[in-house]
């Protein structure tokens, strides 16, 4: 009879070391280094960890519990990775379940409490097991639930394999899948309405507007801001808060123009870069000091591949 097989897993917990778990005879052949597996932590928490080591030594100081599943058919990280890993944990003086929950996606770091969201554009493209269905049936009921709920309704003992599943067919999401950090900026536009699409109209436009003079003359800042009659009748835009400033009136003037049908205003996402080509610039001269600590660190380089450039906050090192 073959000996029992262990694993040392790195958990996403603050803790400095790493837990062992007995691996089950029936899961043996599926344990390898770096792919995730689902462990019992603490007397109700379930985690998704990931295997750094296997061996065949049992811990002395407690017994160990088996790992309740093998998440991946094929490691999800590689020995490279765990090295790089551990020189991380080392040099930020932290530990390597830190740098676990910090370096692998959201989707692929699952506990008890991780939220999973029904995805309502699912479409299955092959019928589900019974127990996919359960938990497919569960969630969509709650709309958004923890795995621990999951467990607790659907009644099986651990929905995480079957969750790993539904995550890959995109049946759910793990919440943070849906945050978004960045928001496109938006810039509001101004252009001539459709309706007043010729020279004709226009000049209709400002027949409208006589007895306005505050409407008046922002159409004709539009009209100058937009290059002229015929760009302003080839849909040239003009930004919004532009506009108004230069007209030097209120966003109720505009109003005014928008509700008679002359102007209309869309929104637009703007670049937050701006990759338009410039001149490049010539660099300042050195000052007399800087060109002394600049000669330095070049001695420097040329002797070690580190060169420690010392000075005041602030002080324009």
């Amino acid at each position: 009879m073959s000996k029992p097989l262990f694993v040392d897993i790195i958990l996403p917990v603050p803790l400095p070391r790493l837990f062992t778990y007995s691996v089950p005879f029936d899961l043996a052949e599926q344990v390898a280094v770096g792919k995730r597996v689902v462990v019992p932590f603490g007397q109700k928490k379930m985690y998704s960890g990931l295997i750094k080591t296997t061996h065949h030594n049992a811990p002395l100081e407690y017994e160990t519990k088996p790992i309740s599943s093998v998440l991946d058919d094929e490691p999800v990280v590689n020995l490279k990775q765990i090295k790089f890993w551990e020189w991380l944990a080392d040099y930020y003086q932290c530990t390597l379940g830190e740098v676990y929950k910090a370096a692998l996606p959201s989707g692929l770091k699952m506990e008890s409490e991780t939220r999973i969201i029904y995805n309502a554009d699912f479409e299955a493209e092959e019928s589900l097991t019974p127990n996919e269905t359960k938990v497919l049936d569960v969630v969509t009921s709650k709309k958004v639930c923890t795995i621990s709920e999951i467990n607790q309704l659907s009644g099986i003992k651990n929905a995480l394999p079957i969750v790993k599943r539904l995550l890959d067919y995109n049946a759910l999401f793990v919440n943070e899948h849906l945050k978004e950090s960045y928001k496109p900026k938006v810039e509001k536009m101004v252009s001539l309405h459709a309706e007043c699409s010729t020279e004709t109209m226009v000049q209709k436009a400002f027949g409208l507007t006589e007895r306005a003079p505050k409407q008046q003359e922002l159409l004709m800042t539009f009209i100058t801001q937009a290059g002229g009659l015929k760009k302003a009748l080839a849909n040239q835009q003009v930004g919004r808060a532009e506009l108004l400033e230069r007209a030097d009136v209120g966003a109720s003037v505009l109003k005014e123009l928008i509700n008679k049908n002359i102007l209309s205003i869309t929104e637009q996402a703007v670049d937050r870069l701006d990759l338009s080509e410039k001149e490049v610039a010539v660099a300042h001269p050195l000052s007399a000091i800087q060109q002394t600590a600049f000669n330095q660190i070049k001695e420097g380089f040329a002797q070690k591949d580190v060169t420690l450039l010392h000075g005041v906050t602030s002080g324009g090192k």
